[in-house]
């Protein structure tokens, strides 16, 4: 069954890793939000209490431009929707950026030593019964040390996502013994890890995890700038081929060099126990 237009921008909307923003049917968009700036001298001298090394403030600024354009070539009827299609892209934008941000900072910091995915199999004769609760508390210690790191440098609150791979996701579900939502399901679910929707992606390699900050609607972060109207484009050019075209913008807004909403961490993969 293919999905409306207005069912596809819902499921956008609910997003638990982007803001989106209806733009009507305009293809131009204009996104306002607040970005870090240093304080100069003289706004100094006009700012009651100025802390040492706290000297940056928050400006408004103004993000514009043109919605890009795709077509959507499915393989199937089913896959007649944009939601996945943009999702994919996003999950893209969002591991670039979390790897240039743990580099910039400190690699190490965002390393965590974990027993080989083979200890983790769920046939209980399989399962090492006493490293996998172990080794499932360091991944998550891990996750809510990135997640304190977010609330301090990033100042607009902790993190409130965790992409993770198939393999680091049951450890974290075996160590919670919980079930979690994948990546594509827009559903809401009642269970959460310290307040982080928890997702699960094929897109990211066995060995890393994102944790990373869902931005308000003027917060720096990742944006998707489209409408109803914008994703109700079907061009059908055949009884046997279908194109749907859609119009939309994923842009990252705010300073690249202060952003620390979204960060990259590494598993280093040991045959030793704790």
């Amino acid at each position: 069954m293919i999905k409306s237009s207005s069912e596809v921008f819902q499921e956008l909307s609910n997003s638990d890793i982007f803001a989106t923003h209806d733009c009507g049917e305009s293809n131009e968009y204009k996104l306002a939000y607040l970005d870090f700036a240093d304080i100069s001298e003289e706004e100094q001298n006009d700012i009651e209490h100025v802390f040492d090394g706290q000297r940056i403030g928050l400006k408004l600024k103004v993000a514009k431009g043109s919605l890009d354009a795709i077509n959507i070539n499915p393989d199937d009827i089913d896959a007649l929707d944009a939601h996945d299609k943009l999702t994919d892209l996003a999950v893209d934008m969002i591991f670039e950026r979390a790897y240039k941000n743990s580099q910039r900072d400190n690699p190490k910091y965002f390393n965590v030593d974990l027993l080989k995915a083979p200890f983790y199999f769920r046939d209980e004769k399989k399962k090492d019964d006493i490293q996998v609760p172990v080794h499932g508390r360091k991944l998550m210690a891990r996750i809510l040390s990135v997640c304190n790191l977010i609330a301090i440098n990033g100042r607009r609150g902790p993190a409130n996502y965790v992409i993770l791979p198939e393999g680091l996701y049951k450890i974290l579900e075996d160590a919670l013994m919980k079930k979690y939502k994948g990546l594509y399901k827009p559903s809401k679910v009642a269970d959460t890890f310290a307040n982080m929707n928890i997702l699960c992606s094929d897109k990211l390699a066995d060995d890393v995890f994102i944790v990373g900050r869902k931005p308000t609607n003027d917060a720096i972060g990742l944006h998707l700038v489209t409408s109803d109207s914008n994703l109700s484009n079907y061009i059908s050019s055949g009884p046997d081929s279908t194109i749907h075209k859609v119009a939309f913008k994923l842009i990252w807004v705010g300073s690249e060099d202060k952003d620390c909403t979204v960060y990259g961490c590494k598993v280093n993969w040991t045959n030793e126990t704790i």
